[in-house]
């Protein structure tokens, strides 16, 4: 079930700072509200993915990736070269 929630709120839900809950908000990786009176209300809830997160997600996946062929490229040759001796 999705709904908005008060900055205070996500605090406490998700163990986090005040100024970190607000640099969330400034760099849109959570989706929100601006009521009336000008306070922030933050969307929990939703299976759905900010597009900034989800990108950020699949560029972190392409780079561990490659990493992780990297990684096997090399124990791969130092097997070989092992296997030589």
């Amino acid at each position: 079930m999705e709904e908005y929630i008060s900055v205070n709120e996500y605090m406490r839900r998700f163990k986090i700072g005040h100024k970190n809950v607000l640099k969330l908000i400034a760099t849109n990786q959570v989706e929100y509200q601006i009521t009336e009176t000008g306070r922030y209300r933050i969307k929990v809830g939703s299976d759905t993915v900010n597009i900034q997160m989800y990108e950020k997600a699949i560029e972190r996946a392409t780079i561990a990736e490659t990493k992780l062929e990297m990684i096997k490229k090399i124990l791969l040759d130092t097997e070989r070269k092992e296997s030589e001796y």
